[in-house]
């Protein structure tokens, strides 16, 4: 006996309708496996041309040399012809730590024939990342009869040259001072100037 349940099972327009729905399920079954694999596919692209962009990167840093930019040092100045009446002090200039590792400084003291300070000088100073310039002495620049003192700009490896002068005239020979960038503990030169000959008045 066939019921009604088998005659709808069996009909032809349910069939059709299954036949449908199977063919749409198989469908979206293909499509969402077809986009795992488009997706895949992409991420992998995209992978591989990181990856290679790495490598290129990679070789270039590694053919291409490191450009150090070169410092040329500040020549030494011409010599005087002459006696100069200042020179300096034995042992002189002396290198220390400085307050901080963050610093560079210059200071000193003018002292004439009997060793008394004196503010009757300045000091010119120039060099590698250091412009030319003018210390005063003394009460002038603060401090101490016959002392100075300059803070130079930055920590770098760096090259100075120190002449004691006045009224247009140079009295001690230009004195080298050479500061290392990385070393704290030799970051401070002190340089003592004393009389060593009378002052010529021409």
């Amino acid at each position: 006996m066939t019921t009604s349940s088998d005659q709808v099972l069996s009909s032809r327009p349910y069939k059709v309708a299954l036949t449908v729905a199977v063919i749409l399920v198989l469908s979206m079954l293909t499509i969402v496996t077809a986009l795992i694999i488009i997706a895949r596919s992409r991420e992998t692209d995209r992978q591989d041309q990181f990856n290679a962009t790495l490598t290129r990167v990679w070789r270039q840093v590694n053919q291409t040399p490191t450009a150090t930019p070169a410092l040329t040092p500040t020549d030494a100045p011409p010599l005087t012809l002459g006696e100069y009446p200042f020179a300096l002090a034995p042992n002189n200039p002396v290198y220390s730590a400085a307050d901080n590792c963050g610093m560079q400084i210059l200071s000193g003291i003018i002292l004439t024939e009997d060793g008394a300070p004196t503010d009757a000088f300045h000091l010119a100073i120039w060099g590698d990342y250091t412009p030319p310039q003018i210390i005063p002495t003394g009460e002038v620049a603060g401090g101490e009869p016959g002392r100075w003192t300059l803070t130079l700009d930055g920590v770098v490896e760096r090259r100075v040259w120190i002449q004691l002068t006045a009224d247009d005239r140079y009295f001690s020979p230009p004195t080298e001072i050479v500061l290392k960038g990385s070393d704290c503990t030799q970051n401070h030169a002190e340089i003592t100037f004393q009389q060593i000959a009378p002052l010529n008045d021409d």
